[in-house]
């Protein structure tokens, strides 16, 4: 879609014009059909009736300011007791609000100590699984013998060290020493 600021100028105008044709015509209908025969009953009543017209006329002008004071007082009434009505709900809406907000909190803060506690306990779970795997079947040593207990639990816990990317010392396997056929530690 383009821009062409020559045509929307031209659009612009036609329109504005157009408001203006209708304005006058408007005001034209107002002066000639409503106000000119208003004002023609008014003078004419006035000049057959000079001291009704005085009276009306002076009691329209007084009953002005009473009018106008009612009205801003009641404009005032309205619109103070329409606040302190929204005041209200509004309070009790955020005192609703507020009170399941507290709800919600308690709710998540149990879930998240259980999550807490489940994780825990999986990977606690884990751990000791992986440590019974070392303990039944860990690889045999050089095909001499199954390494001690004490090495397989160190073998466990390098793992598992490395599993959490802390750094662990490689553990070597003690080296059986074959003297005179008995394998010794």
């Amino acid at each position: 879609m383009s821009y062409d600021a020559k045509a929307m100028k031209q659009d612009l105008s036609a329109w504005m014009a157009e408001a203006a044709r209708r304005v006058e015509v408007e005001a034209r209908y107002l002066e000639r059909d409503i106000v000119q025969p208003l004002w023609t009953r008014y003078t004419t009543y006035a000049q057959t009736n000079p001291a009704t017209t005085a009276f009306l006329t002076t009691f329209t002008l007084m009953a002005l300011l009473p009018v106008i004071i009612f009205s801003a007082f009641a404009t005032f009434v309205i619109s103070s007791l329409t606040l302190a009505a929204m005041s209200t709900v509004a309070f009790f809406c955020f005192w609703i609000v507020g009170g399941a907000l507290g709800i919600l909190l308690f709710t998540l803060s149990i879930v998240a100590l259980i999550s807490v506690g489940a994780a825990l306990g999986v990977f606690a779970a884990l751990i000791a699984f992986q440590l019974v795997v070392h303990l039944t079947n860990s690889p045999t040593n050089d095909g001499f013998a199954d390494p001690g207990l004490t090495q397989k639990v160190k073998n466990w816990f390098s793992e598992t060290k490395s599993r959490f990317g802390l750094p662990s010392r490689p553990v070597a396997p003690q080296q059986p020493e074959v003297l005179k056929g008995k394998v010794v530690y």
